[in-house]
């Protein structure tokens, strides 16, 4: 998985939003959904369920 950049994490309020990394900025690849993390602005840790790990899984049950 990339390294998620300090300073760039989603609001408490977000939980359930995607979470995408970028290594041109115009595209994004899914890597995590929030669960939740300190008020904003934050500095400090956010908890996110990665879905990269399960993406083929995802993949698989979509396809149905």
């Amino acid at each position: 998985m990339r390294s998620l950049r300090s300073g760039f994490t989603p609001c408490p309020e977000d939980s359930g939003a995607p979470y995408f990394v970028s290594d041109d900025d115009r595209t994004g690849v899914l890597v995590a959904i929030v669960n939740g993390g300190p008020s904003c602005p934050q500095a400090g840790r956010e908890i996110i369920a990665r879905v990269d790990v399960v993406a083929d899984w995802i993949r698989e049950q979509m396809a149905g």
